[in-house]
């Protein structure tokens, strides 16, 4: 287990992992917690065909700008809960290569990004995803979002799922299914910005 490994290094601005060995890690929960000063973390070798739970794992990295991870293995991964909340300098995400197709929750996985203009989750498999509240709470920089891979045949929560967008102005949301979904509560309030809206189902 990595778990809270660096949880609460308020003052960590270096950190070279390069020499890690992880592939027999189960859980990286919560790992690089509240790292606040750190702006850069390379992850290459990082490979984690076992790890279950990758959920906080850089919350609250405030400063990071720089997130370097092409290795990262996340077929067994369950929970990505909040799993980026809080990394507000960061500007682009390329999560193309992140195999969700275990993950069941999502919740507030990219809360309060507020720096984040480009995300590209073209890849994302989203088939037993249960819960995506507040998934992109507060990603107030984002202009467009397509999330056309997504199926959400599963999702029971979606409160707030884009609340505080306000500025996003594409989005494309046009296979969700929302038919076991219980909670829509504010999905889109603050979303002021908005002018595309695909929603078929």
């Amino acid at each position: 287990t990595f778990a809270n490994m660096f949880n609460g290094c308020f003052e960590l601005k270096e950190l070279d992992i390069s020499e890690f060995d992880t592939e027999s890690a189960l859980t990286m929960e919560g790992m690089f917690y509240d790292c606040r000063a750190i702006e850069t973390l390379n992850l290459e070798g990082f490979y984690t065909p076992n790890v279950t739970t990758m959920a906080g794992m850089f919350y609250g990295c405030e400063l990071l700008t720089e997130l370097y991870m092409p290795n990262l293995v996340t077929n067994n991964v369950n929970s990505m809960k909040e799993m980026f909340r809080g990394c507000r300098a960061l500007t682009q995400l390329d999560l193309s290569n992140f195999d969700t197709s275990r993950t069941i929750n999502m919740e507030g996985m990219f809360r309060d990004c507020r720096s984040l203009t480009e995300l590209n989750l073209e890849n994302f498999n989203t088939f037993i995803v249960l819960n995506m509240n507040s998934m992109f709470l507060n990603c107030s920089a984002i202009k467009t979002l397509d999330l056309m891979s997504f199926r959400t045949d599963m999702v029971t929560d979606m409160g707030s799922m884009f609340l505080g967008c306000t500025k996003l102005e594409h989005l494309n949301v046009n296979n969700f299914v929302t038919e076991d979904v219980r909670d829509m509560s504010s999905m889109f309030y603050d979303c002021n910005s908005l002018t595309y809206l695909f929603l078929d189902s």
